[in-house]
């Protein structure tokens, strides 16, 4: 399982798709890690609205997928009011694998 750092959230000029995240603004955890130790740390944005391809993503369309004013209002929460970790399917899922393979790692 994928989660964001706020950290590196607030950091972004847009967020990327799951196939193009830097990896030190993700952690990989198990379920079992999620349920126990993050869920309480964790906001969970989830919508399905997407480019078709790959190359697409890495465009200027896949820059407005993640909407400017959600950034802005994860940015503009104050720190210590903030989700440690975010979990934005676009960005926690892959995007660009064969269906069965998103919807296992959705599943899982």
């Amino acid at each position: 399982m994928r989660l964001l750092k706020a950290a590196a959230l607030v950091e972004m000029e847009h967020v990327p798709p799951y196939e193009a995240l830097a990896e030190d603004a993700f952690v990989d955890i198990t379920v079992e890690d999620f349920l126990k130790d993050f869920s309480a740390k964790t906001c969970v944005i989830s919508w399905r609205s997407k480019p078709a391809t790959l190359q697409a993503a890495l465009s200027e369309e896949g820059k407005r997928v993640v909407p400017q004013a959600l950034l802005g209002n994860i940015r503009a929460t104050p720190e210590a009011d903030r989700s440690e970790f975010y979990w934005l399917d676009w960005a926690c899922v892959p995007q660009y694998k064969d269906a069965a393979a998103t919807m296992a790692e959705i599943n899982r």
